[in-house]
C-alpha cells in the first residue's frame, strides 16, 4: 500500500473519479469535514485545491515538463506494423513451431473471447490444427490469435470439426503477423518491489510489488486512485528492491496503465533508465537470469569455453587444428574478463552443465551502432540434463541478442557466415536474405583469405598511402552505388563515423583497443582503389576476424591495385605486432594475394540486420529451434 505523511486518500480519489467532470468542478472537502472538530475556529483554513481529472493532472505535468505528450506505448499490438504471410511453406513452418510450443490461443467471436492453446502438430487432411480450451469453444466463424515469442498471429476460421474437448481447424491460406513488443518480458520473481515518491505530490510515497520485468522496463501492481500514475508521467529515483534487500536505482517514464481485467488488478508499465553503470550492470544480470535461467554471462567460464571449442570442433573449422590457437589462450581469457566488466561493449554467453559448457556465443559492439555475433560453438548431442540441443542454441542466442538490445544506440546486428555452416545459414543468413530488398537488411558475399605478415615487408608502392579526408570521401561516394545502404551504415562507412572516435573511446574505457584506417592507391591525384584496415585486441576473435581488410575498386581497373594494397596492409599489421590478418574479398579474385601465400578460408557472407527486424529475427529463431514435432 502507498505510504503517506497525511490522510490524502479522499482528495486523491477525486483526481481519478472526477475524470468526467470539468476540471474546476467543486466538490466537498473530505479533509475539512473529517477534521473540522479539531481545528481552531479563529484560523481561516487555506482554500481547497480545485478538483482535477486525470486529464487535468496530465496537463499540469506537461506544463511542469514532467510528462511527455503523445502516444504512451508504441509496443501495443494495435500500433505494431503487420506483415501478411501468404507463402504456404512459411505459414506451415510458423504454425508447426507454435504448436510445438503449445502457443496460447485466443478465439475471438462477436460475443466474447475463449482462451486456449494450439496443441496439435500439423497432419494431412483438411483440418490439421487442433485447439483446446478451458471453456466451451464456439461454433465458427471466429478469429484465432496465436501468441509467439514476441508476435501475434491472426487468421480467420469459417469451418471446424469437434474432436472430444478440442476443435480442429484448417490451415490458413493467409496469416497476419503483428509484432507485440520489441523485447521479451517475464514474471518478476517473488519478493521484488518498486518504490518512488510522486513527482507532483511529494507527500505521496508509493511502494508496490513488481509484476513483470524486461530488459528496458517493468510493470507493477497499482491502485490508480491511490498511486496517481498516468501515461507520460516521469519518475525520478525509483528504487527496485530485491528479495535480499539489495536496491537498484532508476529514472523512469510511465508508458501505459492497464485497467483491472480478467481477475487481475491494474498494472503500470515503466520504461527504465538506470541511474549508474553499476545499476545497469546489475539490472542486466537480474533480467538475464530471469528470462534465460539456463545461461550465464562471464569470463569465469573461459577455461570451460576453451574446452568447448575443442570438443565442438570449432578449432577444426577452415582446415585448422587446436595447435593453431595455443598462443591465444591467455589473451582470450584476458579479453573475456575485460568484456565481462564492460557489458556496454559486448558479452559472452554460455550454457553450463555438469560436463562443462555446452554452448557459447559472443557479441561485440564493433561499430558505433552495430553489434557483431561470432564464435558460436556447441557440443555434439543433447546436454545430460534433459534439454534438447535446439533449446541450448535458442537460449544462448536469446540471452546474447537481448543483451545487445539494452544498448540505446543499437541500430544493426552483423555476422560473418561460412557458406558451409548450415546452422548459421538457417538462422542468420536466410532472414537477412528475405529482407535484403527492403533496405533493412543486407547480404554481401565474400571470399576469406588468411594472410601471414612477412617478417620483412616488401618495398611498398610509392603510390600507396594513408587516405586524406577528401580521398576518404571519394571512396565513400563510390560505395553509394556499389554497396547496400544497410552495409554502409552498419560498418560506419559514412563520413561522420568513419574514424570510429566514439567507439574507440567506449572500448578504451573498457581497457580495449579498436582501430581503423584507410589505405588508397593513387594514379597521379586520382584514387583508383582503397582498403579499410581494422584491428582489435588479440584474443577477442580467435580466427582474427577483427583484424580484417576489405578491398574496394574505385575505378574500373582498380582491382589491379589490390596486390599493392595488401602489401601495405601487411606493413600496417606488422607495425602493430600482428602475425596475420584476414582479407574479406568482396570483389576481385584470390589471385590478388598470391605473392603473400594466403590460406583459403572459403566463401562466406556478411549479413546485416536492422534492429527494426530484430524482433522478427528472434521470432524466426524461436521457429527454427522449436521442438521436433512429428506429423499425426
Amino acid at each position: 500500500m502507498p505510504e503517506r505523511t497525511r490522510p490524502q486518500a479522499p482528495l486523491l480519489t477525486r483526481f481519478w473519479t472526477a475524470s468526467s467532470a470539468p476540471s474546476d468542478a467543486a466538490a466537498p472537502s473530505a479533509e475539512r469535514t473529517q477534521h473540522a472538530s479539531v481545528r481552531d475556529p479563529s484560523v481561516t483554513p487555506p482554500p481547497e485545491p480545485p478538483t482535477q481529472s486525470i486529464g487535468g493532472i496530465l496537463q499540469e505535468l506537461l506544463a511542469q515538463g514532467r510528462a511527455d505528450a503523445g502516444r504512451a506505448d508504441p509496443t501495443l499490438p494495435e500500433l505494431a506494423a503487420s506483415e501478411p504471410i501468404t507463402d504456404i511453406a512459411r505459414i506451415e513452418a510458423r504454425i508447426r513451431a507454435l504448436a510445438a510450443y503449445e502457443a496460447p490461443a485466443l478465439l475471438r467471436t462477436t460475443t466474447g473471447v475463449v482462451r486456449g492453446r494450439l496443441v496439435a502438430a500439423l497432419s494431412d487432411g483438411p483440418f490439421p490444427l487442433q485447439i483446446t480450451a478451458t471453456s466451451p469453444i464456439p461454433d465458427a466463424p471466429f478469429e484465432v490469435e496465436l501468441h509467439g515469442y514476441n508476435s501475434i498471429y491472426r487468421f480467420s476460421v469459417t469451418r471446424i470439426i469437434r474432436i472430444r474437448d478440442r476443435v480442429a481447424v484448417p490451415l490458413p491460406a493467409r496469416l497476419v503477423r503483428m509484432q507485440n513488443r520489441a523485447s521479451r518480458r517475464a514474471d518478476a520473481p517473488a519478493g521484488y518491489s518498486i518504490s518512488f515518491t510522486h513527482p507532483v505530490l511529494p507527500e505521496l510515497n508509493v511502494r508496490r510489488p513488481m509484476r513483470d520485468i524486461s530488459s528496458n522496463g517493468l510493470s507493477f501492481d497499482t491502485r490508480v486512485d491511490q498511486d496517481m500514475v498516468c501515461a507520460g508521467l516521469r519518475l525520478r529515483d525509483i528504487v527496485v528492491t530485491t528479495p535480499l534487500g539489495a536496491t537498484l536505482h532508476f529514472d523512469a517514464e510511465v508508458r501505459i496503465v492497464h485497467p483491472p481485467r480478467e481477475g487481475r488488478g491494474a498494472t503500470c508499465g515503466l520504461r527504465l533508465r538506470p541511474s549508474t553503470e553499476a545499476d545497469a550492470l546489475r539490472w542486466n544480470q537480474v533480467v538475464g537470469s530471469v528470462l534465460n535461467p539456463t545461461t550465464r554471462l562471464g569470463a569465469t567460464w573461459s577455461e570451460d569455453t576453451w574446452s568447448l571449442y575443442t570438443a565442438s570442433g570449432y578449432f577444426s573449422l577452415s582446415g585448422k587444428a587446436q595447435a593453431h590457437f595455443g598462443a591465444l589462450k591467455a589473451p582470450f581469457a584476458t579479453a573475456a574478463r575485460k568484456v565481462d566488466a564492460a557489458p556496454q561493449v559486448g558479452c559472452q554467453v554460455v550454457w553450463p552443465s555438469e560436463r562443462g559448457v555446452e554452448a557459447s556465443i559472443s557479441l561485440l559492439k564493433v561499430y558505433e551502432h552495430s553489434w557483431f555475433g561470432f564464435q558460436i560453438a556447441k557440443r555434439q548431442g543433447a546436454p545430460p540434463d534433459g534439454h534438447t540441443g535446439r533449446q541450448v542454441l535458442r537460449d544462448i542466442h536469446l540471452r546474447a541478442f537481448e543483451h545487445a538490445q539494452t544498448d540505446p544506440d543499437l541500430r544493426w546486428t552483423t555476422g560473418l557466415i561460412q557458406a558451409s555452416a548450415q546452422w548459421s545459414k538457417l538462422v542468420h543468413y536466410d532472414l537477412a536474405q528475405r529482407y535484403a530488398d527492403s533496405g533493412f537488411a543486407a547480404v554481401v558475399d565474400f571470399h576469406a583469405l588468411e594472410i601471414d605478415v612477412p617478417l620483412r615487408v616488401a618495398k611498398l608502392d610509392p603510390n600507396v598511402g594513408l587516405a586524406s579526408e577528401d580521398e576518404r570521401d571519394v571512396l565513400l561516394d563510390a560505395l553509394v552505388a556499389r554497396r547496400p545502404w544497410a552495409y554502409r551504415q552498419a560498418l560506419d562507412l559514412v563520413p561522420e563515423r568513419f574514424d570510429l572516435l566514439t567507439l574507440k573511446a567506449l572500448w578504451a574505457k573498457a581497457g580495449l583497443t579498436r582501430e581503423r584506417e584507410l589505405l588508397v592507391v593513387r594514379n597521379g591525384t586520382k584514387v583508383i582503389a582503397a582498403a579499410t584496415v581494422e584491428s582489435a585486441d588479440v584474443g577477442l576473435h580467435l580466427f582474427k576476424l577483427l583484424d580484417v581488410v576489405r578491398l574496394y575498386a574505385v575505378s574500373v581497373d582498380g582491382v589491379h591495385a589490390f596486390p599493392a594494397l595488401l602489401d601495405a596492409a601487411a606493413a600496417w599489421y606488422r607495425a602493430r605486432g600482428r602475425a596475420s590478418f584476414t582479407c574479406l574479398l568482396e570483389e576481385g579474385t584470390p589471385a590478388c594475394a598470391s605473392r603473400l601465400s594466403p590460406r583459403d578460408l572459403g566463401a562466406g557472407a556478411l549479413t546485416v540486420l536492422s534492429t527494426n527486424l530484430l524482433p522478427s529475427f528472434l521470432e524466426h529463431l524461436y521457429e527454427v529451434t522449436a521442438p521436433r514435432l512429428s506429423r499425426n
